[in-house]
């Protein structure tokens, strides 16, 4: 399901095809735990949910989100120049 999310995001028709169709797979293999279109749908959200509240390409729990500038400063005592550039951290040395 992170494979068709992925895809979805990505616009990539190729990858959605090939992720509904291992989605298929799998489900003639394990029929006590298919993947529902209602599973599925589910699952988008949530991804998206959680991918709204990235920061800086990281996932934090609700209690670490306010570490972000402290990890630059952490990162950058390292040594590292920190440059942040369409959400991630990039390191230079």
């Amino acid at each position: 399901m992170n494979r068709y999310a992925l895809a979805l995001r990505m616009q990539d028709r190729e990858m959605v095809q090939d992720s509904l169709v291992a989605m298929r797979r799998f489900n003639r293999k394990n029929p006590t735990v298919v993947i529902t279109s209602k599973a599925l749908k589910k699952s988008l959200k949530a991804w998206a949910r959680v991918s709204g509240q990235a920061q800086h390409g990281i996932i934090l729990s609700k209690n670490l989100r306010g570490l972000s500038g402290e990890v630059r400063f952490a990162l950058q005592g390292r040594g590292s120049q920190v440059n942040e550039r369409g959400g991630n951290f990039h390191l230079h040395r």
